[in-house]
This record gives structure tokens, C-alpha cells and sequence, in this order.
């Protein structure tokens, strides 16, 4: 049973020292985005089978962003992918291009960045009303198209009430034993 809880004490002190770390660069510069893409999203939709997504990152600090995304299907090669702005369902203009690291391929990844992003549209970003997508010679206005939305990060608090709980297992492992 001690080895148990020795190794449960290092996994939490490991997830602890990662969430600590990761929390405060996160919420202090670092703006974390899902990206999910498929034709059904694209305005008008369609019926590609082509599919893709990734993450984006944005620097509060900067006013930059990067994207790292795959893709997969395509009914042609790549000719351009952008975020733009707009809220699902509704198209809007390209606010920063990824055209340059796009492979004219019907699969492949794009990782590009850091990028400025456009101040005015940060309070569209920040609220899920940007999209990333991708264009092809058969779907020139774009074959996938994903709304960036923002990733969950761990808050302070969280570090609180995981240290709480562990604690709480440890003690309940001595309390059993003794």
C-alpha cells in the first residue's frame, strides 16, 4: 500500500507541477483554440468528405497567432487556407492568411505562424466568431471550415481543489491502514 501512495503522491505532484506550469503562461499570453473541420460547416455547405482540424494559439501580448492543422479528403489540392471572421454559419472576410504554409496536397498539414492578428477582430476571436478553412480548386470558396473555439484551461482554483483531493486520498489511505 505504500508504494501505491508513493506513487500516487509523485503522479500528483507531477500533474500539479504541469498544470501549475502550464496555467499561468496560458492564461497570462496564451489563448488556446480547437479547430474542427468538415464541409458541413462551410457557407453554403456541402457534401465533401474531407475533414481536418488542429489547434491555434493566440498571443494576448503580441497580437499574434499561430495554427498547427491537418487535413484529410480533399476533392483537390490545397490552394489557400485563412481564418476569417465570422460566426458559425455565417461567411466572412479573411482576417490573416495561411495561404504560404498551405501544401498543395488533398492531405497534409499546415503549421504556420506566429501571424498578427488583427486587434479589432480579437473580441470576435475571443468569442468563437472566427473560423479557419480551406480552399481547393473545386470548392474555391472553401471544401472544410472550422470555428476556432477557445480551449479550457485549468484556473487557479483547479490547483486548489486537486491539491485538496489528494490530500483527502492520502488520508484516507492512512486512516484505512491504521
Amino acid at each position: 500500500m505504500r508504494i501505491r501512495l508513493a506513487r500516487l503522491l509523485r503522479c500528483g505532484a507531477v500533474i500539479l507541477g504541469i498544470m501549475a506550469g502550464a496555467s499561468p503562461m496560458a492564461s497570462a499570453t496564451t489563448i488556446l483554440f480547437t479547430i474542427s473541420m468538415n464541409g458541413f460547416q462551410e457557407t453554403p455547405s456541402n457534401l465533401s468528405g474531407a475533414a481536418g482540424g488542429g489547434i491555434a494559439a493566440f498571443d494576448s501580448v503580441a497580437d499574434t497567432i499561430s495554427v498547427s492543422v491537418f487535413f484529410a479528403g480533399l476533392a483537390a489540392p490545397a490552394t489557400a487556407s485563412h481564418i476569417h471572421d465570422g460566426a458559425a454559419g455565417v461567411p466572412g472576410p479573411v482576417i490573416v492568411s495561411f495561404t504560404p504554409f498551405t501544401p498543395a496536397a488533398t492531405s497534409g498539414s499546415i503549421v504556420g505562424g506566429p501571424l498578427a492578428f488583427p486587434v479589432a477582430d480579437i473580441p470576435d476571436l475571443l468569442a468563437g466568431n472566427t473560423y479557419f478553412n480551406i480552399h481547393d480548386s473545386v470548392f474555391p470558396g472553401g471544401e472544410i471550415r472550422g470555428q476556432l473555439i477557445p480551449a479550457v484551461v485549468p484556473e487557479p482554483g483547479t490547483l486548489l481543489l486537486l491539491s485538496g483531493g489528494i490530500a483527502g486520498l492520502v488520508r484516507s489511505g492512512r486512516t484505512k491502514r491504521s
